[in-house]
C-alpha cells in the first residue's frame, strides 16, 4: 500500500472510531480500535528473518522487536474489560514505541522496573489510575473517589476533548482558551469589574456581601502562554464567593513577548498593590500556571516576610506545574489518562516562558526551592492528570519542610476540573474545601 493511502485510512479508521464512540457512548456501548505496528505471525516470518529490515525496525522501536499475537490481545482484551470502562473513542497505538516520538502513549514502550509489561497484564490500576502505595498511606494525601455521577459526565466530556489533545500550540491557542473558560458558569451574587492593581490590570471579582479589609488574589492558568483575568473571572468568582471576600485577577504578562520571570514579577507587584490599598489579609489562590506563580509568591514571600509577608492568609494551588524540568513520573503514567496535554506540548510552552533559563531554578520551578516557613497551603490535583507528580512531590518536601499543607487527589478528574462546576460533583467538593479552608485561615489570621 501507498503511503498516500495508508494514511488516508488510518485516519479514517480514527474518525470513524471517534464518530460512533459519540454516537453510541450514551448508550453505554464503548468503541475503541488498536493500531498495531509490526506483529510477529507466520505472515511476517520471512520478513523477520531478514537482518537487515529487522535493523531497520528495531531503530524505530524503542523495544527492539516485533509485537506478539498474545500482546495484541492483551491490548484488546483490556479494552473490552470493566477496568476499561472510562476509555472511549480512542485508536491506541500498539507500535513497540514508535508512537512516542510524537509524545503519544502506547503500550509496548511501557517499562516497569526496566523490564517490559506483559501487555496481558495492563490494568488500569497498574498504569494509570491508582496511587502509589507509598503515598497512599501518606497523612497529608487525602484521595477521594471516583462517583458513579461523575463517571457519566467525564466520559461525555473526554469524547469531545481528546481529538484536539496536544493541539493547543502558542499564541494561536489564546483565543480557543480563553473561549473554554468562558464556559465556567458564572456563580451569583458576584459583581465583575475591571481595575488596576499594583500597576497590573485585572478584574474585581466583588460578592455582594463582601467582607471589607480581605482579598483573595487568584492567579490563571494556560502554561504561562495564555489565558486572561476576564476569561477566568467565573471561576475566580466562585472561589471569592465561597470565601465571602473579593478576588482580583490579575493580567500578568505572557510569554513569549513577555518570557520569565515576567509574569513573576507582576504577581509581586499586584500582591503588593493590595497590601497598598488597605487589605490587611489576602489569600493566594492559582490554577496549572497560575498555581505555579502562586505557589512562588509564597515562597518569594516566605524569604521576605518582612517586607509584606505579614498580610499573607494562606495559598491554595489547584494543579500547579512545580517542576519545570518534566521529571515528575505522571508524563509517563498518566500519558494516556490525560485528554488534554502531550510533553512535546508542555515542553514548547514552558520552553516559551523560560526563553533559555534553567527549567530547575527554584524562581521558576517551585519543587526546587527552599519551602520553610511557607504559609498553610493546600493542594487539589486530578488523579488523570500528567502533572499529578507536579503536586504530589511539592506537598512531600513541604511537609518535610514543616509546612502545614495537604494534597487532595481526585480520583478520575482531569486537569482543570474545577471548571467544572454545576456539572461535576467533585468541582463543588474541591470548591468547598477550598472555601473552608481559606475562610478558617482568614478567621485565624482575624485573631
Amino acid at each position: 500500500m501507498r503511503p498516500s493511502a495508508y494514511n488516508a485510512a488510518k485516519g479514517a479508521i480514527t474518525n470513524f472510531t471517534r464518530a460512533l464512540a459519540l454516537e453510541y457512548g450514551s448508550r453505554g456501548v464503548r468503541i475503541n480500535a488498536v493500531a498495531p505496528s509490526l506483529t510477529s505471525s507466520e505472515a511476517t516470518a520471512d520478513l523477520e528473518k531478514s537482518k537487515a529490515v529487522m535493523a531497520a525496525f528495531a531503530d524505530r522501536l524503542p523495544i527492539g522487536r516485533a509485537a506478539t499475537p498474545d500482546e495484541i490481545a492483551g491490548v484488546i482484551a483490556f479494552l473490552a474489560s470493566a477496568d476499561a470502562a472510562f476509555i472511549n473513542g480512542v485508536v491506541l497505538p500498539v507500535d513497540g514505541g514508535v508512537s512516542a516520538s510524537n509524545g503519544q502513549p502506547n503500550f509496548l514502550s511501557l517499562l516497569v522496573k526496566g523490564k517490559a509489561i506483559s501487555l496481558a497484564m495492563i490494568t488500569r490500576r497498574n498504569i494509570m489510575q491508582t496511587l502509589r502505595d507509598d503515598y497512599c498511606a501518606a497523612s497529608w494525601l487525602v484521595h477521594h473517589p471516583f462517583s458513579a455521577e461523575d463517571q457519566a459526565a467525564m466520559a461525555a466530556m473526554r469524547a469531545i476533548v481528546e481529538p484536539n489533545k496536544g493541539k493547543l500550540q502558542g499564541v494561536a491557542a489564546r483565543v480557543p482558551f480563553d473561549a473554554i473558560m468562558e464556559r465556567v458558569a458564572a456563580p451569583a451574587g458576584v459583581v465583575y469589574e475591571a481595575g488596576r492593581v499594583g500597576g497590573v490590570s485585572g478584574w474585581w471579582c466583588r460578592p455582594e456581601t463582601a467582607r471589607p479589609g480581605q482579598a483573595v488574589m487568584h492567579i490563571h492558568g494556560g502554561w504561562f502562554n495564555w489565558g486572561s483575568a476576564h476569561a477566568f473571572r467565573h471561576l475566580a468568582g466562585h472561589i471569592a464567593a465561597g470565601v465571602g471576600v473579593a478576588a482580583f485577577v490579575p493580567d500578568y504578562r505572557l510569554a513569549p513577548e513577555h518570557p520569565f520571570p515576567a509574569a513573576a514579577e507582576d504577581v509581586r507587584a499586584c500582591y503588593f498593590g493590595l497590601v497598598e490599598q488597605g487589605f490587611s489579609k489576602i489569600a493566594i489562590t492559582g490554577d496549572s500556571a497560575g498555581g505555579t506563580l502562586a505557589i512562588g509568591l509564597l515562597v518569594h514571600l516566605a524569604a521576605n516576610s518582612a517586607f509584606g509577608g505579614e498580610a499573607l492568609a494562606g495559598g491554595v494551588a489547584l494543579s500547579p506545574v512545580t517542576d519545570l524540568a518534566f521529571s515528575g513520573e505522571s508524563w509517563s503514567t498518566r500519558a494516556l489518562a490525560d485528554p488534554y496535554f502531550t510533553q512535546p506540548q508542555a515542553a514548547e510552552l514552558v520552553g516559551s516562558y523560560l526563553d533559555g533559563d534553567d527549567p530547575a531554578d527554584p524562581k521558576a520551578s517551585p519543587l526546587y526551592a527552599d519551602l520553610k516557613n511557607l504559609v498553610p497551603i493546600r493542594v487539589h490535583v486530578g488523579n488523570d492528570e500528567v502533572l499529578l507528580d507536579d503536586s504530589i512531590r511539592f506537598v512531600e518536601r513541604a511537609v518535610v519542610a514543616g509546612v502545614d499543607a495537604r494534597l487532595d487527589v481526585w480520583e478520575g478528574m482531569v486537569h482543570g476540573y474545577l471548571g467544572g462546576l454545576g456539572r461535576l460533583a467533585a468541582s463543588s467538593e474541591t470548591l468547598q474545601l477550598i472555601s473552608e479552608f481559606l475562610n478558617d485561615r482568614f478567621a485565624r489570621a482575624a485573631k
